[in-house]
C-alpha cells in the first residue's frame, strides 16, 4: 500500500474546508502529514472522531502530543460538544 500525505495531494494550493480524523493512535502521523497545509491556513477544521489514549499510547503518541503540534503551528482549536 503506498501512502501520501495530503501536503503531496494538495501541493498546487488547493484549500480544504474539513478534514475527519479516525486514524486509530496514528493522528499526529497525519498531522505531520498536512503540515504545510495547515501552517498556510489552507485547511480550516480538522474533526478528531477520538483521541483515545490507549491506541495513542500504542503508538508511542498521546493526546498532548496532538494538541501541542497543533499549538506550535498555531492553529486554532474548537472544541464541539455533542
Amino acid at each position: 500500500m503506498n501512502l501520501v500525505s495530503l501536503d503531496e495531494v494538495f501541493s498546487s494550493g488547493e484549500k480544504v474546508s474539513m478534514v475527519k480524523l479516525d486514524l486509530e493512535g496514528f493522528e499526529l502521523d497525519a498531522l505531520m502529514g498536512m503540515e504545510q497545509m495547515l501552517r498556510e491556513r489552507r485547511i480550516d477544521n480538522i474533526v478528531f472522531e477520538e483521541l483515545a489514549t490507549i491506541q495513542l499510547l500504542r503508538m508511542n503518541s498521546s493526546g498532548k502530543q496532538v494538541i501541542r503540534f497543533l499549538d506550535s503551528i498555531m492553529f486554532p482549536r474548537r472544541r464541539v460538544l455533542p
